[in-house]
C-alpha cells in the first residue's frame, strides 16, 4: 500500500508456472500422438513419468512412450526401453501391454522368434487384455514367417473358432486362404474364401478374396466361374482402384483363355484406367498392344506399344525403345512389321550393341518370312558385329542354315565348316558338323556325308547329336535300299544309346524295314516295343497301326481286326484312323458282312472327310447299303459323294450305282439319263460299255408298257456288241438282250440268229482257252432251243441243248433233262 501511495508501480510476482496434473499430460500426449506431434507428444510423456508416483503410473507412462516409439519405427529402443522397465509393469494392468509392445517390436525387427516367444511367456495374460485378439493374430503371422505352416493354419482356425463375428474375423479369414495359396492347397483355399465372402460380404478381406478367388478358379481352367466371380467384383461401386485394376486385369486373363480377344483387350483397357501404378500400366498396354495385334489389330496394337514403351522411357528418342517394338513384333510373329522396325533402328542408330541385335532380329524376322537369303546377309553381318563368341558363332550358324534352307547347299557347307573350325569349343560345333553332312547329302556326296556322319557318331561331346547322325545314316542308307546296313547303323543306337531320345524311332525304322522284308513277326515285336515303352512318343500311334497289319499279313485276323479297333478307340483322331476304318469296312464287305462294312465306312466319311480315302469309303458304304437291299440309303452316300467330292476319281462308278439303285428303285428314266451322263461325260471310262448295256436294260424293262422301248433297248445293246473296248462276257450279254428284244417284238427268227451268235462264239472262245462266264451262252442256248420248240423244230432244238451238254457247264443236267424229254416226247422226229 505504501508503494502506491508514493505512486511506484507494482514490482512484477515471480510466480512458478502450474504444474499440469497426471491426468492432463496423458490426454494431451494421446492426442498429440494421434495428430503426428511426436515430440510434443514426448515432452508430456515424460512429464507424466516424471510425476509418476506408483509403478502403475510408471509402467503406464512407459507403455505410451512405447508406442510413441514404435510410431517413429525406433523398434530397438522400443524393446530397450520396455526391458528397462519391465518390473515396473510386473503385477499391473499393463504387464500384458508391455508384452505386446515388445512383440510387435520384434516382428518388425523380423525377429519373429523373439516375438513369438515373447507371446507365448505371457499368452494367459494376453488373453485376458485387451490385445487378446491381436496377439493371436500376430502370433499367427510370426508361424507364417518362421514357416511353421501347421501352427500357423491351426493359429487361424482357432481363432476363427473363438471370435467368429469379430471384425478381425475376415482378416484372419484372408491370411488363411494366402497361407494356402501358398501352400498349393487350391480346393481348402478356395472354399475359406467362399466362406469369407458368404460370412463377411462387405468387408473390404472379402473383396481381396473375390480377386484371389477369380484367380483360383483361372488357374485351374475353370473359365465361366473365374469371369463371374471377377465381373461381381468390379461392379461394386465402392471397390478400391487398386482392387478394381487387378481384378480387370485378371479378368482379361479370363477373356484370353476363352479366346474372346476383344473382350480381354477391353478389359485391359478398363484395368489400366483403374491404376495409378505406372509399372502396371505399362506392362498391361504391352499386353493390350500384344492382344490387338492377335486380334488382327496390327496397326492400332503397334501404336499402343511404341506409346508404351516411350511413356516408360527417360528419353523417348532412344535406341532402345525402337529395339522393344521390333522385338515385340518378332516375338508376335508380325515379321513383315518387324522388319522395317529392326530396319528403322539400323538407318537411325549406330550403338555397336544395338546394331548387333537389331541384325540378329531383322535376321530372324526374315527367317520367319522365309526370305532366307537375305535372312543370310543379316545374320553374317550380325556375326561382324557381334563381340561375344558364343554370339558370334549363333550368328554364324544362322547364316548357314539360312543357306542350307535356301538350298544353296554348296555356299552353306562353306559357312558350316567355318563354324566348326572357328568355334572348336562351341557347343553348334557338332551341330555344324551334321548340317555339313546333310549338305554333302543334298550335293550327291553319299561317301563324304557318311564320313562327316561317323565322325559326329563317334564323337562322346554330344551324345543326342550322335544318335541322331547314326539314325540318319540309317535313313539314308535306306533310301539307297540298302536295308541291311540301316539295320547295323539302327541297331548301333540300340547298343550304344540305349536310354537315349532316339531310341524309339530306331526300334521304329526297324520294325517297318523289317515289315518290308516279310519279316513280320520281328516287326510285330518292334512295333510292340514302341509302344509299350514309348507309349508318349509321337511314333507309338503308328507303331499301334502297324501291329495290326502285321497280325493280318501272318494269317492273324481276329487279333488284328481286335487290335484295330483297339487303335480307334485309343487313337480316335490319328492320322491313320481314317486308313483303318477303311481296312475294318473292306474286310467286312469281302466277308458279306455288309452291315458292318457300312457302318465302318460310314464312320470314316463323317469323321475324317478330308481323308484320301473319304470320297471311297462314301461309295463303298453306299454298295454296301444297296447289297442289304437299303437303296434310299445307299443314294444318300452317292448323292454326298458326288456333292462333296466333285473332282473325285471315283465319279464314273458312283454315278453308275446310282444308276443302278435307281433301277432298283423303279425309277428307270432317272436311271437312263444317269447311265447316258457317264456315257457322255466320260467317254474315257471303262464303264461306257457297261452303261449302255444298263440303259438297254432299263428301255427293255419299260418295253411291256410300251413297245418301243424294245427298239431303243436294242440300239443301246448294239453299241456294246459293237464296241471295240467292250469284254467278251459283255459282249456276249449284249448279244443275248438283243435276242431278247428281237423276241419281244416277235422277231423270232431274228432273236433266234442272236442267241446262236453268243452259243456259237462263246464255244469258239473256250476252244481257244479263254474261261468266261457261262451264263450267257446256257440262257442263249435255252432261249434258241425255246425258239425252235415253238416252231416244232425238235432236232434243231435237241442239237442246241447237246451242245450245252457237251460244254460241260453248270446248266448241263438241265439241258440233259430237256433233251432226254424231247427223245421221249418225240423220238420219231428226232
Amino acid at each position: 500500500m505504501a508503494a502506491a501511495g508514493l505512486g511506484l508501480a507494482d514490482a512484477p510476482v515471480s510466480n512458478p508456472p502450474p504444474v499440469a496434473s497426471q491426468e492432463s499430460l496423458l490426454i494431451t500426449g494421446k492426442a498429440a500422438l494421434e495428430d503426428g506431434l511426436y515430440d510434443l507428444a514426448r515432452k508430456q510423456f515424460e512429464e507424466f513419468l516424471r510425476q509418476a508416483d506408483t509403478r502403475e503410473e510408471k509402467a503406464e507412462g512407459t507403455v505410451w512412450l512405447a508406442r510413441l516409439l514404435f510410431e517413429e519405427k525406433e523398434y530397438d529402443e522400443v524393446i530397450n526401453l520396455l526391458s528397462r522397465r519391465r518390473r515396473w509393469a510386473e503385477h499391473t494392468p499393463h504387464e500384458a501391454d508391455f508384452a505386446f509392445l515388445g512383440a510387435r517390436a520384434f516382428y518388425e525387427q523380423g525377429q519373429y522368434a523373439d516375438a513369438l516367444s515373447l507371446l507365448n511367456l505371457y499368452a494367459q495374460k494376453l488373453v485376458n487384455s485387451p490385445h487378446n485378439t491381436a496377439s493371436a493374430r500376430l502370433k499367427a503371422r510370426c508361424y507364417l514367417n518362421l514357416q511353421q505352416y501347421d501352427l500357423a493354419l491351426m493359429s487361424f482356425d482357432q481363432f476363427d473358432r473363438a471370435h467368429p463375428k469379430l471384425p478381425e474375423a475376415s482378416e484372419n479369414m484372408l491370411d488363411w486362404a494366402a497361407t494356402l495359396i501358398r501352400l498349393k492347397r487350391w480346393d481348402d483355399a478356395r472354399k475359406i474364401l467362399v466362406r469369407l465372402i458368404n460370412v463377411h460380404p462387405q468387408s473390404e478381406s472379402a473383396d481381396q478374396g473375390r480377386l484371389w478367388l477369380g484367380g483360383l478358379f483361372l488357374d485351374n481352367a475353370q473359365l465361366e466361374q473365374a469371369r463371374d466371380t471377377l465381373l461381381a467384383l468390379v461392379s461394386q461401386e465402392t471397390l478400391r482402384p487398386s482392387l478394381r485394376s487387378e481384378a480387370w486385369f485378371r479378368l482379361a486373363g479370363v477373356y484370353e483363355a476363352q479366346t474372346n480377344l476383344s473382350a480381354a483387350i477391353e478389359a485391359l483397357a478398363k484395368g489400366i484406367e483403374a491404376t495409378k501404378d505406372p509399372q502396371a500400366r505399362f506392362q498391361s498396354n504391352i499386353a493390350r498392344g500384344k492382344l490387338m495385334i492377335r486380334n488382327g489389330q496390327a496397326e492400332e496394337g503397334l501404336a499402343v506399344l511404341k506409346e508404351s514403351v516411350m511413356a516408360m522411357s527417360a528419353d523417348p528418342k532412344t535406341a532402345q525403345i525402337q529395339l522393344d517394338v521390333a522385338q515385340i513384333l518378332l516375338e508376335q510373329g508380325l515379321y513383315e512389321q518387324a522388319v522395317v522396325e529392326f530396319q528403322h533402328y539400323l538407318e537411325a542408330f549406330s550403338d555397336t550393341q544395338g546394331t548387333a541385335q537389331a541384325l540378329m532380329g531383322r535376321g530372324w524376322s526374315l527367317w520367319g518370312l522365309g526370305r532366307f537369303a537375305e535372312a543370310a546377309s543379316s545374320f553374317e553381318k550380325a556375326y561382324g558385329a557381334l563381340t561375344d563368341s558364343n554370339a558370334r558363332a549363333e550368328a554364324l550358324m544362322k547364316a548357314a542354315d539360312s543357306l542350307f534352307a535356301n538350298r544353296q547347299y554348296t555356299v552353306a557347307e562353306v559357312k558350316y565348316r567355318q563354324v566348326a573350325a572357328e568355334f572348336p569349343s562351341s557347343p553348334l560345333k557338332t551341330q555344324a558338323t551334321y548340317q555339313t553332312a546333310e549338305c554333302a547329302a543334298r550335293l550327291g556326296q553319299p561317301v563324304e556325308a557318311e564320313r562327316l556322319l561317323e565322325e559326329v557318331a563317334s564323337s562322346r561331346a554330344n551324345a543326342e547329336m550322335a544318335g541322331q547322325a547314326l539314325l540318319r545314316m540309317g535313313q539314308l542308307d535306306e533310301e539307297s535300299g540298302h536295308w541291311e546296313a540301316a539295320m547295323e547303323k539302327y541297331q548301333r543306337i540300340l547298343s550304344s544309346f540305349p536310354k537315349g531320345p532316339h531310341l524309339a524311332r530306331a526300334v521304329h525304322a526297324l520294325g517297318l524295314i523289317r515289315y518290308r522284308l516279310g519279316q513280320f513277326q520281328d516287326a510285330l515285336n518292334d512295333f510292340i516295343r514302341v509302344v509299350n515303352e514309348f507309349p508318349d512318343n509321337e511314333l507309338a500311334e503308328q507303331a499301334f497301326y502297324m501291329r495290326g497289319w502285321c497280325l493280318y499279313l501272318q494269317g492273324r485276323d481276329a487279333e488284328a481286326l481286335d487290335l484295330c479297333q483297339q487303335f480307334l478307340t485309343r487313337y480316335p483322331r490319328s492320322p491313320w484312323a481314317a486308313d483303318v476304318l477303311f481296312w475294318l469296312g473292306e474286310y467286312a464287305y469281302n466277308r458279306g458282312l455288309f452291315d458292318e462294312a457300312e457302318k465302318r465306312f460310314a464312320e470314316l466319311s463323317n469323321a475324317f472327310p478330308l481323308a484320301p480315302m473319304a470320297d471311297a469309303s462314301l461309295f463303298w458304304a453306299g454298295r454296301a447299303a444297296a447289297t442289304q437291299k437299303e437303296y434310299l440309303r445307299a443314294m444318300e452316300y452317292f448323292n454326298r459323294l458326288t456333292r462333296d467330292y466333285p473332282q473325285s476319281s471315283r465319279l464314273p462308278e458312283t454315278r453308275f450305282a446310282q444308276g443302278d439303285v435307281l433301277s432298283e428303285l423303279g425309277q428307270f428314266a432317272g436311271a437312263i439319263l444317269t447311265f447316258e451322263e457317264i456315257i457322255s461325260k466320260y467317254p474315257g471310262s471303262g464303264l461306257v460299255d457297261a452303261a449302255w448295256g444298263r440303259k438297254g436294260d432299263c428301255q427293255f424293262t419299260l418295253g411291256k408298257d410300251d413297245p418301243k422301248r424294245y427298239d431303243e433297248a436294242l440300239t443301246s445293246y448294239r453299241m456294246t456288241c459293237d464296241s471295240p473296248t467292250a469284254g467278251l462276257d459283255l459282249k456276249l450279254q449284249a448279244e443275248y438282250k438283243i435276242g431278247r428284244c428281237r423276241e419281244k417284238l416277235g422277231q423270232n427268227s431274228q432273236a433266234l440268229e442272236n442267241y446262236m451268235n453268243v452259243v456259237y462264239k462263246y464255244l469258239q472262245e473256250k476252244d481257244k482257252g479263254a474261261v468266261g462266264s457261262s451264263v450267257w451262252f446256257t440262257r442263249s442256248a435255252f432261249g434258241a432251243a425255246g425258239l425252235c420248240e415253238i416252231e416244232s423244230k425238235w432236232k434243231d432244238a435237241f442239237n442246241i441243248y447237246k451242245r450245252v451238254v457237251d460244254a460241260d457247264v453248270p446248266a448241263a443236267p438241265e439241258a440233259q433233262q430237256r433233251l432226254d424229254k424231247l427223245r421221249v416226247d418225240h423220238e420219231g422226229a428226232i
